[in-house]
Formats: structure tokens, C-alpha cells, sequence
């Protein structure tokens, strides 16, 4: 970590984890990033990625429905 804090750099967490990536199918992948001493399961981050190739979606900010 770099001190005074980047300005690209929104949040920190100064903690240690593991991370499950688990691969759903061909479109879809869950990350799911745990805190090591939180003494229950939970996830602290959470993402879905899309394979834009196999699930072609448009999620531009200037796209209208």
C-alpha cells in the first residue's frame, strides 16, 4: 500500500483472504473474496463476470431499452 493513498484507489482493505472463482457455465463465472478472520462464512466481495462472446449483452451507460 502506498502512502498518501492513489486517487485511483477508491477502498483498501487491510486484510488477508481467500478467493472461490467458481465457472458456472459458458456465460457465467461468480467470484466470491473471504475475509481469513471473519469467523463465519460469509463473502466480503462479490462479482459476476459474462462471457460477452457466448452471452452478448450491451450494458453501456448510454444504452436505451
Amino acid at each position: 500500500m502506498t502512502e498518501p493513498q492513489p486517487k485511483y484507489s477508491a477502498f483498501r482493505e487491510a486484510s488477508f483472504g481467500h478467493t472461490i472463482l467458481l465457472i458456472k457455465n459458458r456465460t457465467h463465472t461468480h467470484y466470491g473474496w473471504h475475509r481469513n478472520q471473519d469467523s463465519y462464512t460469509v463473502e466480503a466481495d462479490t462479482m459476476w463476470f459474462y462471457n460477452r462472446f457466448w452471452h452478448p449483452i450491451n450494458d453501456s451507460p448510454s444504452f436505451h431499452s
